[in-house]
């Protein structure tokens, strides 16, 4: 289906959209959203060097409990595992790109702490933290709007995946038909 911004929507279900998701045979970095960061979450935990899209200038132990981070099938043994887990939570957002990790946390990371004074931020958009790493406020502004920002979002992506309304739901948002 055609989204509002213009983006095409892939749905599916599926009994396991994470093996639906990694069969599409991009390297996916995997977002993990503040609503994933659980004291029972072990990706909080168990990551070496995470990579945190909020200030870096907290302390350690803290950004575990408050900042999503990018996290890819290398740096883990149980990314599977943790992925399932985070998916059933509506706390995963899947970014497919042609980068490298650096580069995806890089753009986030400027996408996350936007301001107006720099060449590509959003017209009128005050310094703050934008939330394009939970997964309904990505839904949102890949099917309503407002379109510059799904344009700013999606320009250094081939597709943006997250969970859908129900369970077991995916949604794919790309420029491709």
């Amino acid at each position: 289906e055609t989204c509002i911004t213009g983006l095409t929507c892939y749905c599916g279900n599926a009994d396991s959209p994470l093996t639906t998701l990694l069969a599409l045979g991009r390297e996916a970095p995997l977002v993990v959203s503040l609503g994933a960061t659980e004291s029972d979450a072990p990706w909080t935990r168990e990551i070496a060097n995470p990579r945190f899209l909020i200030d870096e200038g907290l302390p350690l132990e803290t950004l575990r409990t408050v900042s999503p981070f990018l996290v890819e099938p290398s740096d883990h043994p149980d990314f599977c595992d943790w992925i399932d887990v985070a998916w059933k939570r509506d706390a995963a957002v899947f970014f497919y790109h042609q980068q490298g990790i650096d580069q995806v946390h890089a753009t986030l990371r400027k996408i996350v702490h936007q301001t107006a004074r720099e060449k590509d931020a959003l017209p009128d958009q005050a310094p703050g933290v934008l939330g394009v790493y939970v997964p309904q406020i990505v839904r949102q502004i890949m099917t309503t709007g407002p379109n510059d920002l799904a344009t700013l979002l999606m320009k250094d992506f081939a597709a943006i995946a997250t969970p859908g309304l129900a369970p077991n739901e995916w949604r794919i948002f790309s420029h491709m038909d």
